[in-house]
């Protein structure tokens, strides 16, 4: 045995798996349920062939740097403890030596990937230096840090292989929150949801009532299942359209979430669209015309022109009610 394989023999120590932490920095958290049963039958035939690397944390505690899924098939297994290599390593360097550990297992997930270079951003590595050190392309780098926070929903279409890594990273760049784009009055043009006024004539939205009508991650995950990189971006579009997020003002239906809409929904969903339109406007009258405590003062014409008012907006709120009770099914489908 040679000086160096003496070192590392008598740097292997059995150490219970109860005192072993999983690393604050491993970014996965999902374990390919065919790759560990796999591990485990070899680990409850032949034991633990390759030591996991730690770091002492405690006088009795140590954390892992490599071999968090060995130390899962050890569990299924039925064993109580680990070989192990202790090292001597700074946050920093167990951080890295953590990231490059996963680099090397082919069920790294991209958000994964993703949020193990945003820990080493959070550190004070550049984009660069991450690159540099972990062997990635700046770009790559850069592509991965974009998509660490997507949602469950493109989580699951990516794992089930139904959405393409090309559609995954375009559609992080779009809000993972429901959201309530604004119609135009006069042009019909769909705004973001926090829109003054209209960036298609500048009418004044203050005055809308938006209601929600989806989440734009959500419905371009479902509009871009099984599609290929070539339709992506037409996808994208529509929906940055739908929920006013593209540079221009289009006339869309608001808030695309399925692929095929059935005309009988969208009818729907324009007259409720049509009809808050109009109390919105009715309201925002009245509060330009006269403020509460000035209609005692009121002449008697400007009262009936208030009462008539307010009649209408409460035609259309007693025709709004009678249209939800059998319209909400067909809300639901383009919401």
């Amino acid at each position: 045995m040679s000086e160096q394989q003496a070192e590392q023999q008598a740097q292997v120590i059995s150490i219970p798996i109860d005192r072993l932490a999983d690393s604050p920095y491993q970014p996965r958290t999902s374990y390919d349920p065919d790759n560990l049963r796999e591990l485990t039958d070899s680990i409850r035939h032949n034991g633990v062939l390759q030591p996991c690397p730690v770091r002492q944390v405690g006088p009795n505690n140590w954390e892992l740097i490599g071999g968090h899924t060995r130390k899962r098939a050890a569990i299924a297994a039925g064993l109580t403890h680990l070989p192990c290599i202790v090292k001597s390593l700074s946050d920093e360097q167990a951080r890295l030596l953590v990231v490059l550990d996963n680099l090397a297992r082919a069920d790294f997930l991209p958000w994964e990937e993703g949020a193990a270079y945003a820990g080493l951003r959070a550190g004070g590595l550049t984009v660069d230096g991450i690159a540099q050190q972990t062997g990635r392309s700046a770009q790559l780098v850069a592509a991965r840090i974009a998509v660490a926070g997507v949602g469950k929903v493109l989580q699951k279409l990516y794992i089930n292989k139904e959405l393409t890594l090309y559609a995954l990273e375009q559609i992080a760049d779009l809000p993972d929150e429901t959201m309530s784009p604004k119609r135009c009055s006069r042009c019909q043009g769909v705004n973001r949801e926090d829109a003054e006024k209209c960036a298609g004539c500048g009418n004044d939205l203050s005055h809308i009532l938006a209601l929600p009508v989806g989440n734009p991650q959500e419905a371009a995950a479902q509009l871009c299942r099984n599609k290929p990189n070539g339709q992506v971006a037409d996808v994208l579009k529509r929906v940055k359209q739908s929920y006013g997020l593209d540079r221009q003002v289009v006339q869309t239906s608001l808030g695309l979430s399925v692929d095929e809409i059935a005309q009988e929904a969208v009818e729907t969903r324009l007259r409720f669209e049509r009809m808050l339109e109009e109390v919105g406007a009715i309201g925002t009258r009245l509060c330009k015309d006269t403020a509460l405590a000035e209609l005692r003062s009121a002449t008697a014409t400007q009262k009936a022109s208030v009462l008539q008012r307010l009649e209408a907006a409460q035609a259309i709120l007693r025709a709004l009610a009678q249209e939800l009770t059998p319209a909400t099914g067909q809300l639901l489908e383009v919401a």
